[in-house]
């Protein structure tokens, strides 16, 4: 059987689903994981076969050109782990969504 794998091209996005990918590999199954570009050198050194599609998404200098930072946990709502808890309301949370959604993962 085929089995193509997508990731979007984040290493931990993709890591999650090497495991799989081997153990379909090594069941005789021809496995291939797409993704941007920047991926590439990744899943080749996992030993996979990768396929480069589109282009890559420059996550990091977004993040850095539009907040200062390029870590998700900087950047509301992904930075509840470091609100203490009075202040980690639904109000927040749903603020930080309001903030990424449009400009990212419209």
């Amino acid at each position: 059987m085929r089995i193509l794998f997508t990731a979007y091209a984040v290493r931990t996005h993709f890591f999650s689903m090497v495991s799989l990918a081997h153990a379909l590999d090594t069941a005789g199954h021809e496995v291939r994981v797409a993704s941007q570009p920047e991926l590439v050198p990744e899943i080749t050194r996992a030993g996979l076969t990768a396929v480069p599609v589109g282009r890559d998404h420059q996550l990091w200098r977004v993040l850095r050109a539009r907040h200062g930072d390029e870590r998700w946990s900087a950047l509301p709502p992904f930075d509840v782990a470091d609100v203490a808890g009075e202040l980690l309301s639904l109000e927040y949370v749903r603020a930080g969504y309001g903030d990424v959604v449009p400009w990212w993962f419209r």
